[in-house]
C-alpha cells in the first residue's frame, strides 16, 4: 500500500512538473509573441517615420530645385538682356569702326596716289630754248609743278623739243655741255685757265651716268695733272725778268 501511495505521489509530482513546464512554455511562447509584436510595431513605426522623413526631404529638394530654376531663369534673362545691349552697342560700334576703316583706307589710297604721282613727276625733266641758252626744268615732288634745274648758257638745242624728258636723256646733254666748255678752254691760245677747266670737269662728273663717262673724266683729269707738272718745269721770259727785278730790289 505504501508503494502504491508513493507511486501515485510520484506520478502526481511528475504531472505537476509537466503542467508547470507546459505553463512555463506557454508563457515563454506568449512572451516571444508579445516581443515579436512589439518589434513589428516598432519597425512599422520606424518605416512610417522614414517615409515621412523622405517625403519631407523630397519636398525640401523640390523647393530648392524650384528656387534654383527660378534663379537660373532670372540669370538667363539678365544675361540675355546684357547680350542684347552689348550686341546693340557692338553693332553701333562696328558701324562707327567700319566708317573709320573705310575712311582710313580711302585716305591711304589717296595718299598713295599722291605720293606715286609726286615721285613720277619728280623724275620728269623739261627743256626749253631761251635767249641766254638752254633752260632745264625738273618736276617737283608734287603731283604737278616744276622748278628750274640748271641753265646751259650759250647752248642751243637743235631739233624738236619733246613734252618731257627722262634723267637718262637730260644728264648726257648736261655732261657733254660742261665737257665742251672745258675743251674750249683747253684749246684756247695761251695758258689755259685750269681752275675753270677743273670746275667744268667736276660739274660734268655730277651728271655722269655710264662707266664710259667716268673714264672720259679720268682722262681729262690725268691730262690736266700731266700738263700742270710740265708747266712747273718750264721757265717763261716774263717770269725770268720778274725774278731778276725782285733780286735787284732786294739788293737795294
Amino acid at each position: 500500500e505504501e508503494k502504491r501511495i508513493a507511486e501515485e505521489k510520484r506520478i502526481a509530482e511528475e504531472k505537476k512538473l509537466a503542467e508547470e513546464k507546459r505553463i512555463a512554455e506557454e508563457k515563454r511562447i506568449e512572451e516571444e509573441k508579445r516581443i515579436g509584436e512589439e518589434k513589428r510595431i516598432a519597425e512599422e513605426k520606424k518605416i512610417k517615420e522614414a517615409a515621412k522623413r523622405a517625403e519631407e526631404i523630397k519636398k525640401v529638394i523640390k523647393q530648392i530645385a524650384e528656387k534654383e530654376e527660378k534663379q537660373a531663369r532670372e540669370a538667363e534673362n539678365i544675361k540675355q538682356e546684357k547680350n542684347n545691349i552689348e550686341s546693340s552697342n557692338n553693332t553701333h560700334k562696328f558701324g562707327i569702326d567700319k566708317n573709320i576703316i573705310i575712311a582710313g583706307i580711302c585716305f591711304i589710297l589717296i595718299l598713295s596716289m599722291l605720293i606715286g604721282a609726286s615721285i613720277k613727276n619728280s623724275k620728269k625733266f623739261y627743256l626749253k630754248n631761251t635767249k641766254a641758252g638752254i633752260e632745264i626744268l625738273k618736276g617737283q615732288f608734287a603731283p604737278l609743278g616744276n622748278k628750274k634745274f640748271i641753265a646751259l648758257n650759250t647752248a642751243k638745242f637743235s631739233g624738236d623739243i619733246k613734252q618731257e624728258y627722262t634723267r637718262e636723256e637730260i644728264f648726257p646733254l648736261i655732261f657733254n655741255y660742261y665737257l665742251n666748255r672745258a675743251d674750249s678752254l683747253i684749246k684756247k691760245q695761251g695758258i689755259p685757265n685750269f681752275d675753270k677747266i677743273i670746275n667744268y670737269i667736276n660739274t660734268a662728273s655730277k651728271f655722269a651716268l655710264t662707266p664710259q663717262d667716268h673714264k672720259v673724266l679720268n682722262q681729262y683729269r690725268n691730262t690736266i695733272k700731266t700738263t700742270l707738272l710740265k708747266l712747273k718745269t718750264i721757265s717763261f721770259p716774263n717770269q725770268e725778268k720778274s725774278m731778276q727785278n725782285k733780286k735787284t730790289t732786294g739788293k737795294k
